[in-house]
């Protein structure tokens, strides 16, 4: 999180760099020995072990202050790193000159076992040379861009961040990524046959690691300069951070309990508050600073008229829009751009960016960053308890559990940012992990942020992928209640080809397992539900199953939501209760048609894009065509692709991001 690209590939704490120098050294011990017979390495075996020790002791060194020079903004320590690279490469150059007294035993009349050592061993000191190289351009780095300065800015200053300072850091990481590279390919070069069988592991680890730095390095290049622009190398940015509640859902994942400002400025990324809605936005639960305005007063802003009559009962109505309730759109780029219009105006700050995160992203980062203790609440959150304390506080009116998810947040935040190397790997993952299943959404203001977040699968827009037919299937529960946490959904979808067209048949089985004792967490359930279609698409209706307990689904009494481009909407209100006889079952029906084009090879895909704050409801597909009804099962725990073959059906997770648009196959 905080820090530079070139900063986390080089950190210590045994990162890649140390790992590869450690087998780099254990190489050296198992190639001194053999030279013995060499008449002309007797004099040279007792340095060589030597001189490769201390040269590593100061890479590793190095590698230490750089990390605390720029943790500590002492520019005294960038110095110190300096000069422990400068050595380590001195010493290593002399050790090969002072080896070049062997080439007669890289002759061909020298045993082979000698010629692939010494050939080895060439290779470990140019690893190790250009490792201490590129330590020396990070050291420069760090103080001719402004990562850490001279002059220490005043308090409660920007750090300056400039283009002109993330131009100098790009030509210098450019720099420090050739070194990386060249290393990368010395230690490929390494016989690993050479070393002994102890050894051979621990080597290969640390070439492989250093393998992966350089792949990393060459994939984020093309992206480096949004990279630096998100970090505030282009000047200072904030971004709101969006805590929502899955377990009251809305179609931008969750009802929005709890935010944080992230304040981003040449590299350094800190928390800059976390804070529940309530203190600062419009709203009219216990404890709001400012109730929502009437019409015509100051700060009134109309809510979406779906929001606002019939056949809502009054308590659930709104009579003003504001943030909390701003995750109303079935993209992520209105509901993000809705709620930095609020934040800009209650919290006084600009906002260059927006990223929503649910509890279920929140809980895989706690693998990363170890257990949370939070002594004020007598508490310690894990990756495993995450999710159930804090729905379990919120279920139990606790008003603390926001304060407790401002504390944690804080934490995270803190311990992300001084995330070593190594876990690199397994946050990237995590982060994949968390964008696939739409528990994180992120929009930037920056068009080239926005841009290579979207190329990297992070996108904000509804039907990603441009598929001619695609399907989202939002539900918005106004209610007030935490059903969500207690629902079962599941989706059948049934696919008949007909003529020209496709018929698409959507219903949507839900069941509400609320407790019924418990008032205001589950045993009701008002919510919206909307299917979001192409915008050719035909004959699109919505129905509800006929029921002797609730009332058939109802149109809101005004509709002025705008589709997305290229889609259609539609939907209706369900009001589904717990208890007193009632079962807590309701199915509910969409049904439209598209046009039938298939591919040449006769088949066709439709793109089906999972509502964020959801986790793996059930899906199954049927598909009908001449050839017969096929079947295909599944879930949606990600966006999925339907494929209709002459012969069959699949539900197949969607391509990494970079494959062509989906359209017909």
């Amino acid at each position: 999180m905080a820090g530079t690209p070139w900063n986390r590939t080089r950190r210590r704490r045994p990162g890649r760099s140390a790992a590869l120098v450690l087998g780099a050294v254990l190489l050296v011990l198992g190639i001194a020995a053999p030279l013995i017979g060499v008449p002309a390495a007797r004099t040279l075996e007792s340095g060589v072990t030597s001189d490769v020790q201390r040269s590593q002791a100061d890479l590793q060194q190095g590698l230490k202050l750089l990390e605390e020079a720029y943790k500590n903004q002492d520019p005294g320590r960038v110095d110190a790193a300096s000069a422990s690279f400068i050595r380590s490469r001195d010493r290593l150059q002399a050790l090969a000159r002072r080896l070049r007294s062997l080439d007669a035993a890289r002759a061909p009349a020298s045993p082979g076992v000698i010629r692939s050592r010494l050939l080895a061993l060439d290779a470990v000191i140019d690893v190790a040379i250009h490792l201490d190289h590129a330590g020396t351009i990070a050291a420069q780095a760090l103080l001719t861009s402004g990562l850490v300065s001279k002059t220490p800015p005043a308090p409660g200053t920007s750090l300056a961040g400039t283009a002109e300072a993330a131009a100098k850091l790009t030509d210098l990481l450019a720099s420090i990524r050739e070194d990386v590279r060249t290393a990368s390919r010395s230690a490929a070069s390494i016989d690993i046959g050479v070393l002994p069988a102890k050894q051979q592991p621990t080597f290969k680890k640390a070439r492989d690691e250093l393998h992966t730095a350089a792949i990393g390095l060459d994939a984020l290049w093309p992206s480096l300069g949004a990279v630096l622009d998100l970090l505030g190398l282009n000047g200072p940015r904030t971004y709101l951070i969006e805590q929502t509640n899955p377990a009251e859902l809305r179609s931008g994942g969750g009802f929005i309990g709890t935010v944080s400002l992230v304040h981003a400025d040449m590299g350094r990324v800190t928390l800059a508050k976390s804070v529940p809605v309530e203190t600062f936005d419009y709203c009219d639960a216990a404890g709001c600073v400012h109730p929502r305005p009437q019409p015509g007063r100051p700060g009134y802003v109309a809510p979406p008229a779906e929001l606002t009559g019939t056949p809502l009962p009054p308590q659930s109505r709104l009579t003003a829009w504001s943030l909390e309730d701003s995750g109303f759109y079935p993209d992520f780029a209105s509901n993000a751009t809705t709620a930095e219009t609020f934040a800009r105006k209650l919290l006084n700050v600009p906002i260059d960016g927006v990223v929503a995160v649910d509890y279920y992203a929140v809980a895989p980062l706690l693998e990363l960053t170890g257990p949370i203790v939070l002594d004020k609440y007598h508490l310690t959150l894990t990756a495993a308890n995450f999710v159930d304390t804090i729905v379990g506080l919120d279920l139990a009116r606790d008003y603390a559990h926001k304060d407790i998810i401002s504390a944690a947040a804080a934490q995270i935040v803190a311990k992300l940012s001084h995330a070593a190397a190594a876990d690199l790997p397994k946050l990237v993952q995590i982060l994949e992990g968390m964008v696939r299943g739409r528990h994180l959404q992120v929009h930037f203001d920056q068009a080239a942020v926005e841009h290579e977040t979207g190329r990297l699968g992070a996108t904000e827009v509804l039907n990603p992928r441009q598929a001619a037919d695609f399907l989202l299937e939002t539900e918005d529960n106004y209610g007030g209640s935490k059903a969500n946490f207690f629902l079962d959904r599941k989706f059948s979808l049934e696919l008949t080809q007909s003529g020209g067209v496709l018929q698409h048949r959507l219903t949507i089985d839900l069941h509400d397992r609320a407790p019924a004792d418990k008032p205001f967490i589950g045993p009701h359930y008002y919510a919206y539900l909307r299917a979001t279609v192409p915008a050719n698409a035909t004959k699109l209706t919505v129905s509800s199953a006929k029921s002797q307990e609730y009332a058939p689904i109802q149109a809101p009494a005004r509709r002025t939501q705008v589709a997305p481009n290229g889609s259609q909407v539609t939907g209706g209100w369900i009001f589904v209760l717990v208890g007193q006889g009632y079962s807590g079952r309701y199915q509910a029906t969409f049904t439209w048609e598209t046009p039938w084009a298939p591919g040449p090879d006769g088949s066709a895909v439709m793109y089906w894009q999972k509502q964020p704050g959801t986790v793996h409801d059930a899906v199954h597909v049927t598909w009908n065509s001449a050839a017969g009804s096929r079947s295909a099962t599944g879930d949606l725990s990600e966006d999925r692709l339907v494929t209709l073959r002459p012969d069959g059906v699949a539900l197949s997770p969607v391509p990494a991001a970079g494959t062509p648009p989906v359209g017909t196959s």
